[in-house]
């Protein structure tokens, strides 16, 4: 009977710590099951992440997290899409790529017609209205909406233009750009209309082409009546027309 009455006071004090380290952690909220799950949450509530990638500064709170990373160094991708030849390293991936095929867009904007595959996507393209811009230069005003813009922009203070032509003496700072020249070389042109014959290497030239058949004229004069479908028209026509052309 002492023996019992031991054991149950080692097991309460155990459970005593285990709460009160907890609520360190958490502000105050308990938390009550077996003292692994408990040392488990109480390591991701701290953000602790032990499983470090030996490659680069990844770090994981679980292992299996830590192996999917390591495919992205291994270049191993055992996911494969059933209608093209796109391969992922992870399912997830996949599953988003995979909506390219079948045009599915569950990410739904709660305040216009935009719908997109990713809930990434949704989450940059509702800055658009917010006008939250949390990326800031730290040389400048300049301030965006997401990453990737920012640093093209640091760019323009570097003077930094990493990607260049491998059939020319061509340099540029944006990856796209790089691929939209190389057509200059291939002569690809991979953009098609689907009511005539035209074909061009970029998909802004594509958008501009399709006003000959719909007669959109987005852009129009505050002079006057004057709408048309390109915006150096507009220009030319501010020049000759009017005192201050178009900014």
């Amino acid at each position: 009977m002492a023996s019992k009455r031991r054991n149950m006071s080692r097991k309460n004090e155990k459970q005593e710590t285990t709460e009160i380290d907890f609520r360190d952690a958490t502000g105050g909220k308990p938390f009550y099951g077996n003292s692994a799950t408990t040392i488990y949450r109480l390591k991701i509530l701290k953000g602790d992440k032990p499983y470090r990638c030996d490659e680069c500064d990844f770090k994981a709170s679980k292992r299996n997290y830590l192996t999917r990373h390591k495919k992205t160094h291994t270049g191993e991708a055992p996911f494969e899409c059933d209608q093209c030849d796109y391969k992922a390293s992870q399912l997830h991936p996949l599953r988003i790529h995979k909506r390219t095929h079948t045009g599915e867009r569950p990410y739904l904007c709660d305040q216009c017609h935009y719908s997109a595959s990713q809930l990434s996507n949704l989450k940059v393209h509702k800055r658009t209205h917010t006008g939250e811009r949390p990326f800031a230069c730290d040389q400048c005003d300049y301030k965006a909406s997401q990453l990737h813009p920012l640093t093209m922009h640091k760019r323009t203070h570097t003077g930094e233009r990493p990607f260049a032509c491998d059939q020319c003496d061509y340099r540029t700072k944006d990856a796209n750009n790089l691929k939209k020249h190389a057509r200059t070389h291939t002569g690809e042109r991979p953009f098609r209309c689907d009511q005539c014959d035209y074909a061009t290497r970029q998909l802004t030239y594509l958008k501009v082409h399709m006003r000959t058949h719909t007669g959109e004229k987005p852009f129009a004069c505050t002079e006057c009546r004057y709408t048309t479908r390109f915006v150096w028209h507009l220009k030319r026509h501010q020049r000759s027309r009017h005192t201050a052309p178009l900014s």
